[in-house]
């Protein structure tokens, strides 16, 4: 299957390597050894070559949320204080912990004791007693 990159079109499938210069093109080296240079950001090239199933997204779910700017200022502080991870209980309201807490009933508990802060900001992708707390390095990694 041929796809569109830039002006040009390349079976994802054939590609050995990918390499980027500073003036925006890629140079496809293929697996006849032949190569193929194209006008494309990395961007697009990486969106191409991830929805041909060739690359791979790691990075946990928390890192594609996007956050609000007084969402991001309150991670950055509580991250800077040495809390890891936030959640919400199942009564609405939101905290942060340093140690990774657990649900125990309808409320976060982590194993140092209570929060160590309650939330100020919206985060309205937390969901009251979600399915795991998130962890404020990985919600901060999705903004670079």
């Amino acid at each position: 299957m041929l796809i569109k990159i830039g002006k040009v079109y390349v079976d994802p499938e054939e590609v050995a390597a990918l390499e980027f210069d500073a003036t925006m093109f890629v140079t496809f080296h293929l697996k006849t050894g032949s190569v193929i240079t194209a006008s494309a950001s990395e961007r697009e090239v990486e969106e191409v070559l991830m929805g041909a199933g060739l690359l791979q997204d790691d990075r946990p779910a928390e890192a594609f949320i996007e956050l609000t700017v007084e969402e991001s200022d309150e991670l950055r502080h509580l991250y800077a204080i040495g809390c890891s991870w936030i959640a919400r209980d199942k009564d609405g309201k939101a905290y942060a912990y340093k140690a990774r807490p657990k649900l125990i009933g309808a409320y976060w508990e982590s194993d140092d004791g209570h929060p160590a802060a309650q939330l100020e900001a919206d985060y309205d992708f937390l969901e009251p007693g979600g399915d795991a707390p998130l962890e404020i390095l990985a919600l901060l990694a999705g903004e670079e």
